[in-house]
């Protein structure tokens, strides 16, 4: 509660921008319940000592207090000066979990049980050795399609001895898309011609249609796989399909049948991901907006209509989450 107050009261207005060192004014500490039970441990053994004047009672209880206070001192250079150099996250659909992917460079000291994480979320510890650097991938969960500016990151560091901790909260600059979650259904699109293609094109009728009958190979798909033929003991085959060539298709807004507005996106991103995969020429409709057919198998074309999906209709969340 007091670390979640103290966040508050210093939380930033701006961003912080890569690459960005930790310095000492962006550092805080507070003792963790061990250090306190310490303390009291010490406090105790103080008030002993000087009430049976026991000189071996005073040296032990000086001691271990000298302990104390070069472990915070320790504990605050452990954090003091660290360099997150660059920051990134990829695109991720709805309910998948995102990787904010930070390279951390230790400078000229060691750095030990270097944890980092989003608030509510799993942390990650880290240790580099002096001059080093490393790639660290930070989980962080969604739940909504959109574009999102990534939460506060808190780096927090109790080494040497668990009786402090000390934290620091940053703020990166860094956005990011979420894509609606896929939603399996039958194969739609409104025309196996669309207007930019030349005349004499066939129209298309299905893009599952069968071809063959192949020896399974590493990587093929198991919803592919003829287990018909599996059962009867005679090895593992992979079902072929094909498509008319030469023919584009436009998946529309209007040919799906769901009446919300989510679910509609989330078959159209179904749609698009199983024509990607198949090698189809594939363009997108949706209120507002039409991107033509492109290239089959172009990653460009794949981003342009999944962004279109995420940001559609208000998709742009600005603030952080």
């Amino acid at each position: 509660m007091i670390k979640d107050l103290v966040d508050n009261l210093t939380k930033k207005n701006t961003s912080d921008t890569f690459p960005f060192q930790i310095a000492r004014k962006r550092l805080y500490m507070l003792p963790t319940p061990q250090g306190i039970l310490f303390m009291v441990v010490l406090f105790v053994m103080l008030v002993g000592s000087i009430n049976y004047n026991n000189n071996l009672g005073f040296l032990f209880t000086f001691l271990l207090s000298s302990m104390a206070f070069v472990s915070l001192l320790h504990t605050h250079n452990n954090m003091s000066g660290l360099i997150l150099k660059t920051g990134i996250i990829s695109p991720v659909f709805a309910g998948d979990q995102a990787l904010l992917l930070l390279t951390l460079k230790s400078g000229v000291l060691d750095r030990t049980g270097i944890c980092l994480g989003f608030k509510g979320e799993e942390t990650v510890t880290v240790s580099l050795g002096q001059g080093k650097e490393r790639q660290v991938a930070v989980p962080m969960a969604t739940w909504r399609r959109g574009h999102f500016q990534i939460k506060a990151l808190t780096l927090s560091s109790t080494y040497p001895f668990g009786l402090f901790k000390t934290w620091s909260t940053l703020y990166p600059d860094i956005g990011y898309l979420v894509y609606p979650k896929p939603l399996a259904g039958p194969f739609e699109f409104s025309s196996g011609i669309h207007e930019s293609d030349a005349e004499g094109r066939i129209e298309i009728k299905g893009v599952d249609d069968f071809k063959e009958i192949r020896a399974y190979r590493p990587g093929d798909a198991l919803s592919r796989l003829s287990w018909k033929i599996f059962s009867k003991g005679r090895g593992l085959y992979t079902k072929e399909f094909s498509a008319q060539a030469g023919v584009s298709l436009m998946l529309t807004w209007d040919q799906i049948p769901q009446k919300d507005p989510e679910k509609k996106l989330s078959r159209l991103c179904h749609m698009i991901q199983q024509a990607h995969r198949m090698n189809l020429r594939y363009g997108l409709t949706i209120p507002g907006k039409e991107i033509p057919p492109g290239e089959p198998k172009d990653p460009r074309h794949l981003f342009f209509c999944l962004k279109a999906l995420a940001l559609f209709d208000g998709g742009d969340q600005g603030g952080r989450i």
